[in-house]
């Protein structure tokens, strides 16, 4: 059994769905949403939707990502030991957490990540700068996905190594120092359907610039503040 963090900003149309198919899988034991500051009906959408599995807390003003995520680890049930990430705007099918769920059972890895595939019309669709970025910092870390958004992740691994990022650049910092600590990784095949800026996608410049200095602050430090060399 898991728990699942839901970070959204603006969201309305369809966080109901993600939430609504996610407490559907019978290994979810409970999702924790974090409104990070919505401006639109997110809130009033996952309140109504409040109880059973679903657990909903809100940030009064958006603080991003990453702090959306650590308010939500602060709300995990005791005795939980596994965390999953995922994203509420449907480019990761909440699914695709059966198939990473399988990997993290059968393999025993302190974190599976979802590895997106995409035709080329998808590819060609998304802004070049995210290509691009995205596969820079595969080749930099020879990871096949950096970025992916959804994840299986052991609790333990985030208490004993912490999280410092503010925003989009948690998936660099999670990715990092799981390589750089020495913990065991898997990667594996999920659905994705990318959307366009026009269609919503948040992620800016801004934010590729943090993800680098991320990347490269933890790769100079080689993880010796938070456990280097674990085994």
């Amino acid at each position: 059994m898991l728990s699942v963090i839901v970070p959204v900003y603006n969201e309305e149309a369809t966080v109901g769905l993600v939430l609504s198919r996610l407490t559907r899988l019978e290994f979810v034991r409970e999702v924790i949403v974090v409104d990070d500051g919505s401006t639109d009906r997110t809130y009033e959408v996952i309140s109504e939707m409040e109880g059973g599995k679903v657990v909903t807390v809100r940030i009064d003003r958006n603080k991003g990502k990453a702090e959306a995520v650590k308010r939500g680890l602060s709300l995990v049930s005791s005795g939980t030991e596994v965390i999953a990430i995922q994203d509420a705007d449907l480019e990761y099918p909440p699914e695709n957490l059966l198939r990473l769920y399988d990997a993290y059972l059968t393999t025993g890895a302190d974190m599976v990540v979802g590895v997106r595939t995409m035709s080329w019309d998808e590819i060609t669709g998304i802004s070049l700068g995210s290509f691009v970025a995205n596969k820079l910092i595969a080749y930099l870390t020879g990871c096949p996905d950096v970025f992916s958004g959804q994840r299986i992740i052991k609790k333990s691994f985030i208490e004993e190594v912490g999280l410092s990022s503010e925003g989009f650049e948690i998936e660099t910092e999670l990715t990092m120092k799981a390589i750089l600590g020495g913990y065991k990784v898997v990667w594996e095949k999920v659905d994705y359907k990318p959307r366009s800026r026009a269609e919503g996608k948040k992620i800016g410049a801004l934010d590729f610039l943090k993800i680098m200095k991320t990347y490269w602050s933890l790769k100079l430090s080689k993880g010796k503040a938070w456990g280097y060399g674990h085994s």
